[in-house]
């Protein structure tokens, strides 16, 4: 769930700026949620993120 909010975020970021705010406040959020978890399962997590960011940003362009 957070991830999907964060990329719709991110797509809104280019339109709105309260957008960005948001996404921002997203990923600390997630940051903080997943510190607490074991650092591999951190860097999956982050792995994840970043794939799903690389996949949205395809689509888009």
């Amino acid at each position: 769930m957070i991830l999907n909010q964060h990329d719709f975020y991110w797509f809104m970021a280019d339109f709105r700026e309260e957008a960005k705010q948001e996404a921002e406040n997203n990923m600390r959020f997630f940051l903080e949620t997943i510190s607490s978890l074991d650092p591999e399962t951190q860097k999956t997590l982050r792995t994840e993120w970043i794939n799903r960011y690389n996949q949205a940003r395809a689509n888009v362009q």
